[in-house]
């Protein structure tokens, strides 16, 4: 294990707090690339081949999916000790109304796209429903760890997997990258 480099300026508590986030939202990733795999979710990786995206391009960009499911990710994350306050601060879960205390997956039946900081940390998703729909895409949220103006999605991948460029084509989807 990489011990972890605090960020500067930020009170312990701030720190405590931006961790316990990050590490849901990269549990959530795992959760995301585990899903992708199962047998029952061939439609999913069926669509990605259908729109030339390789198993190389799913490693890489760590592609995974969310099921069609109101609490998969919710009750996987609580099994792992993630409080629902934690998930719904990520962005990862959603009140329901007229029911307190009671939540439900923000991304279902969708194709994952995590969303990377410059140091390779998971921070938001975006998620493309496979069939019809709307959204057609889904952002999370503006959270305390993901400010959308700010990041650049593939922005990590090209600083880890490309050394020398002269120039780059900036893109507007997901898929484009």
């Amino acid at each position: 294990v990489i011990p972890y480099e605090r960020r500067q300026n930020i009170s312990p508590e701030l720190e405590r707090k931006t961790q316990t986030t990050l590490s849901a939202l990269q549990e959530a990733a795992q959760f995301f690339r585990r899903e992708l795999q199962k047998p029952d979710h061939l439609h999913a990786r069926d669509y990605l081949n259908a729109r030339d995206i390789s198993s190389a391009d799913i490693e890489r960009f760590n592609i995974g999916f969310a099921p069609d499911s109101w609490n998969a990710l919710l009750m996987t994350l609580k099994s792992k000790g993630a409080s629902e306050q934690v998930m719904e601060d990520a962005g990862l879960i959603i009140p329901a109304q007229n029911k307190p205390n009671h939540f439900y997956d923000r991304f279902r039946d969708r194709i994952m796209f995590p969303i990377r900081n410059r140091k390779g940390e998971t921070i938001a998703f975006g998620g493309r429903i496979i069939g019809n729909g709307e959204p057609k895409y889904l952002n999370s949220p503006e959270t305390s760890v993901f400010h959308k103006g700010k990041e650049l999605y593939g922005l990590y991948e090209l600083r880890r997997d490309v050394r020398n460029y002269n120039e780059i084509l900036v893109v507007e989807g997901y898929m484009d990258v």
